[in-house]
């Protein structure tokens, strides 16, 4: 190969990404990017896929990367405008996502790396909701409230718009919280809609 010069245009994860493996095989590569800086914060990425963790484990960064994980800090705990809801902004089910991140309690505290990535994977795990309820027969009632930090009252609507077969129905209860905490009047409310379902 003649011409062993690369420029790649844009510096966040694709191009510096693509910019090591061809250096690992001998190419001069330059990256270059329009903004004029970093952007202070940055965003959470996810790596859940078969793909994505061979990949990272290839270029020796795997363990590293989930060594600083993100935690908690679901980007819907920051910003309101994704998955708009009742849920207070800057909150999680766990408090203030910058603290919630550091919680010593958790299941991820608790787990390997490797036992994680085995219980939740997206490609191995057999707990898919969204997989499975297509085939439920039995009668399907999602319930859950508008101000839920725990499940983000989208989510109910994905698992209500899953179930194809079966009898199904959808309740959000206005301004209920995820463990009903403090609202005993939204609590007996879910227990008489479960009750009449």
């Amino acid at each position: 190969m003649r011409n062993q010069t690369v420029l790649i245009s844009g510096a966040s994860i694709a191009g510096p990404a693509l910019a090591y493996w061809l250096d690992r095989y001998g190419f001069r590569v330059t990256v270059v990017e329009k903004a004029p800086a970093l952007r202070p914060g940055g965003q959470a990425v996810d790596f859940k896929g078969r793909t994505q963790l061979t990949v990272l484990e290839r270029m020796g960064v795997r363990e590293e990367i989930f060594r600083r994980q993100t935690g908690r800090a679901d980007l819907r705990f920051l910003d309101a405008a994704i998955d708009a809801s009742d849920r207070p902004t800057g909150s999680t089910l766990w408090g203030k996502p910058e603290v919630a991140n550091y919680l010593p309690a958790g299941i991820s505290r608790y787990t390997t790396l490797h036992s994680w990535i085995n219980q939740w994977s997206v490609d191995k795990t057999l707990g898919n909701a969204l997989l499975w309820l297509p085939k439920v027969e039995a009668p399907v009632l999602v319930l859950g409230g508008s101000a839920d930090s725990g499940s983000p009252p989208a989510i109910f609507g994905q698992l209500y718009d899953a179930v194809e077969i079966a009898q199904k129905k959808q309740i959000v209860l206005d301004g209920a919280t995820h463990y009903f905490e403090g609202q005993p009047d939204k609590l007996l409310q879910a227990c008489e809609a479960i009750a009449a379902w």
